[in-house]
């Protein structure tokens, strides 16, 4: 399998999840007939949210290791990356 990032700018880790869910969710409900076979699709999401003073070396490594969870808790989930996250704005902040 491959892998790849895709970069939310200014989203939320819940925003992040949901684009995920509904990315894999699309995967899962395609289907690939080959030789008269019907094959499914199936992807593994991490999802990570950059915190301040975080490097892309940072965020990757803890998307990494939340598609690695995804993976090994059976395949064709998303995972997110609970730690150290980010503070929450303020309410009323712009």
């Amino acid at each position: 399998g491959e892998e790849f990032a895709v970069l939310l700018p200014d989203a939320l880790l819940s925003d992040g999840r949901l684009y995920a869910e509904t990315v894999r969710g699309r995967f899962a409900a395609q289907r690939l007939p080959v030789l008269g076979v019907d094959r499914c699709f199936t992807a593994s999401f991490g999802v990570a949210q950059a915190g301040r003073g975080d490097t892309l070396h940072d965020l990757l490594h803890r998307a990494d290791a939340a598609l690695y969870s995804a993976k090994a808790g059976g395949r064709n989930l998303v995972r997110v990356a609970l730690g150290e996250l980010p503070p929450l704005p303020a309410m009323g902040a712009a």
